[in-house]
């Protein structure tokens, strides 16, 4: 049988041989090692797609509540939709028009609310009335001046000002008659009377019989 051993080389090492030491240092070989992170499958595939952001959402505050409107007549009016910049004594000229009016709150005249009252029953039906009257006529105003704009619009021709940011054709303002408060038409109802903030709240018109001793 052929030996199978490798040839051995003879190797002849001089031992006074000069050291070899290299001019430059030898680069890193191999990196250092960093901490190995594993990603999904889908790492390179398109991005999730993520929920729109919430819109702004403007909330409109709700105007405040009204109190009860009275079934009887009573000698207090509650007035809505009065302009804001309406002050008492216009409110008193406008309504004592139709007798003498014992008091005016205007506590809630920012959200156009005042309250009338009037020393007799007889002059709050009849101020009831013509508000009432004077609301739906300027009602009626305001449906045909709508009207007509819509028919503008139809037939091509912009009632629109772009110039002025406004209509060509304002609404129509009510001509100055009795019911109306700082010239405008306003709605009303009867409410029951609260004796709070009134000069003489607790005198209701009683029959007091005094007994003399």
């Amino acid at each position: 049988m052929e030996d199978t051993a490798y040839d051995r080389f003879s190797i002849t090492l001089n031992p006074t041989a000069q050291e070899f030491r290299p001019t430059y240092p030898l680069p890193n070989i191999l990196p250092p090692l960093l901490p190995h992170t594993y990603y999904s499958y889908n790492f390179y595939g398109p991005p999730p797609l993520l929920p729109p952001p919430p819109a702004a959402v403007y909330v409109n505050p709700l105007p405040p509540p009204l109190p009860p409107p009275s079934t009887t007549p009573t000698r207090t009016l509650l007035l809505s939709s009065v302009p804001s910049d309406v002050s008492e004594s216009i409110v008193r000229r406008d309504l004592e028009v139709f007798g003498d009016v014992r008091a005016v709150q205007m506590d809630k005249v920012r959200d156009g609310i005042v309250t009338v009252h009037f020393y007799d029953v007889r002059q709050s039906v009849e101020a009831l009335h013509e508000i009432q009257e004077q609301h739906m006529q300027q009602q009626c105003r305001l449906r045909k001046h709508f009207d007509s704009l819509t028919l503008s619009s139809k037939n091509s021709v912009s009632p629109y000002n772009y110039h002025t940011n406004s209509y060509n054709l304002p609404p129509p303002l009510p001509p100055a008659a009795a019911g109306l408060v700082g010239g405008r038409a306003v709605c009303a109802h009867f409410t029951f009377p609260v004796a709070t903030g009134l000069p003489d709240g607790y005198n209701q018109d009683t029959i007091v019989n005094i007994l003399s001793y």
